[in-house]
């Protein structure tokens, strides 16, 4: 499922298939990142960035969806819902950007 959220902003679907673009955002922002993103030093090379995806996409948990972040036509980061609780209508999201995106309004 593709959401358009601008003319230039879209989410779609996080696949595994986007292991190296993944690496390469997290290599271009990584000091940024570091900062307040546990698990960017994890990582490291393509087999790590495929797991980071994998292990999102395959969490289990109720109503989690992950998307890549795409900038015009350019994937620029990650935007994730985390999980939602039925019962109490609470939504955990989470998501980051490249540092090379940041001033464009894309999170505001």
């Amino acid at each position: 499922m593709k959401l358009s959220i601008t003319e230039n902003i879209e989410l779609l679907p996080l696949e595994v298939t986007d292991s190296s673009d993944i690496l390469d955002l997290v290599e271009f922002s990584r000091p940024q990142l570091g900062k307040y993103i546990y698990w960017v030093d994890g990582v490291r090379d393509e087999i790590s960035a495929y797991k980071y995806i994998v292990e999102r996409i395959n969490s289990g948990l109720s109503g989690s969806r992950w998307f890549k972040i795409q900038f015009n036509k350019q994937v620029f980061g990650v935007f994730g819902i985390k999980s939602i609780s039925v019962g109490s209508g609470i939504a955990e999201v989470g998501y980051w950007l490249s540092h090379a995106a940041h001033g464009n309004g894309i999170i505001v």
